[in-house]
């Protein structure tokens, strides 16, 4: 599971240039393509004054990132449009972000929008599993990711959704010398591709476009296209191995 997500993960960095353009509506739009990271932040805090929207597309990143990033956004009262690619930290955290407090989120060009374990399934393993006291190992990212989702009106409990897709095989948690949770999960697969049906069913996410999912054969081509072969993805709620 770790080696496979690892490729999806650098497979998906097709990172182009981040920089400014000109939209068809002639909204000043800066573009940010690539990981979640301190560097992705910093372009966002030296844009120019009169931008007005930013167009993400990311395969993911740090979750302490994200939450700087819809900071800046919200602070400058800046549009969301999702490009390209939106996976694990950018599905998580900047498409709910995305609809919440009037915001309209737009999907661009059928992007590939996808889900894997993330911190509230790793929480919920161990509340599971472990009947010791563990007051003490705060699950940080959880519990942001929770606030988040609670307060962007999307479902707070998606994770059950995504883990049902995902087939947990099996789950291993043991205490470390501080008393804290190390888990180690395995997955029959890889990564689940909502549908936008999905997505606003299940995750009560608002938006307009489409995403790859909503076309099976296209979006399967496209991670045959892309992927080594192998790899197990859910394309809405059907398997679909990478060849």
């Amino acid at each position: 599971m770790y080696c496979s997500f690892r490729f999806i993960y650098l497979a998906l960095l097709a990172i182009a240039s981040s920089g400014l353009s000109l939209a068809e509506d002639n909204q000043r739009v800066l573009k940010l393509f690539g990981k979640i990271d301190s560097a992705m932040v910093g372009l966002l805090e030296e844009m120019p004054e009169d931008v007005e929207t930013v167009l993400i597309s990311s395969s993911g990143g740090l979750p302490s990132s994200a939450a700087e990033l819809i900071g800046l956004v919200a602070e400058n009262e800046l549009n969301i449009e999702i490009g390209e690619v939106c996976v694990s930290a950018c599905a998580e955290y900047i498409l709910p972000f995305a609809q919440g407090d009037g915001r309209t989120l737009h999907l661009k060009n059928s992007p590939f929008i996808g889900f894997h374990w993330n911190a509230r399934i790793i929480q919920e393993t161990v509340i599971a599993q472990i009947s010791t006291d563990i007051s003490n190992c705060p699950f940080r990212d959880a519990q942001e990711l929770r606030s988040l989702h609670l307060n962007s009106n999307v479902n707070p409990d998606f994770w059950k959704e995504t883990l049902k897709r995902l087939g947990q095989n099996y789950s291993l948690v043991r205490l470390d010398q501080n008393a804290c949770p190390v888990v180690k999960m395995q997955f029959e697969n890889t990564i689940w591709l909502p549908t936008s049906e999905e997505l606003k069913s299940f995750y009560w996410l608002e938006f307009t476009g489409k995403v790859c999912a909503d076309d099976f054969d296209t979006c399967a081509q496209q991670i045959d296209d892309n992927f080594h072969s192998g790899i197990r993805f859910v394309i809405g709620d059907k398997l679909h191995v990478s060849n």
